[in-house]
């Protein structure tokens, strides 16, 4: 990376994140997207991604906030 170049991975506690939910969905054989699935694994691998997924994934984020008020949640 050069001086003043933006960073595009995430951060490590992401990757770690990513990586339980696949390591949870092995377990379980259940939970995520196919589109899901391949995100966290770009994720878990600390891929550089395109300015426009992460657009994307800040929407998905900011559609399902209210998911946190839910019954069950966390």
């Amino acid at each position: 990376m050069h001086d003043g170049e933006i960073d595009l991975r995430c951060p490590q506690v992401v990757a770690d994140n990513a990586a339980k939910g696949l390591r949870l969905r092995g377990e379980f054989g259940r939970g995520g997207t196919e589109i899901g699935v391949a995100r966290a694994t770009e994720l878990k691998n600390r891929e550089k991604l395109a300015p426009s997924t992460i657009r994307r994934m800040v929407s998905y984020f900011a559609r399902h906030e209210v998911d946190k008020r839910g019954r069950n949640y966390g």
